[in-house]
């Protein structure tokens, strides 16, 4: 077999092992596991929580083996009392409510 043609199969056989790779890639993670719930409450939809939605809308959670669910409470002292009461996972409100007195 001669130079040129045992080259030629090789490089055949590297661009057909490429696009085998390429096509059998997946843009995003399997997820083989039963997905935990994660609900969070927050008093509204704020940029201030911009993370959290582009984290759940590009997979991050997903990956994870957790699904978001957001859930709006229309204040911070419903959102607190979603979490105390067992109807949210987590909750994220309005940064400054802590600084606040009455």
């Amino acid at each position: 077999m001669n130079k040129k043609v045992f080259i030629t199969i090789g490089v055949i056989a590297a661009i057909a092992i490429g696009v085998f790779v390429y096509l059998n890639k997946s843009d995003k993670k399997q997820v083989d596991f039963q997905l935990e719930t994660v609900k969070v409450a927050q008093f509204s939809e704020a940029l201030l929580y911009m993370p959290l939605y582009l984290a759940d809308d590009r997979g991050f959670f997903r990956e994870e083996g957790i699904a978001i669910e957001i859930i709006n409470t229309g204040g911070d002292n419903q959102t607190f009392a979603a979490v105390i009461g067992g109807s949210a996972t987590f909750g994220v409100a309005d940064p400054t409510w802590k600084f606040q007195r009455n």
